[in-house]
């Protein structure tokens, strides 16, 4: 189930927040990843962006 970024990378914080660059994967991977992200923000809804 884990997905791998190799280009994932830390970054300066933005607005005192951790920033980190996800950098490039292939079009599977991104996919996968946003199929997690949806799964994960169905399971905890309070997480959603779009709320």
């Amino acid at each position: 189930m884990g997905i791998d970024i190799s280009s994932l990378a830390p970054d300066f914080p933005v607005n005192g927040n951790a920033f980190v660059r996800l950098g490039g994967c292939n079009a599977g991977t991104a996919t996968r990843l946003g199929e997690l992200l949806n799964a994960a923000a169905d399971a905890l809804p309070e997480l959603r962006a779009d709320r």
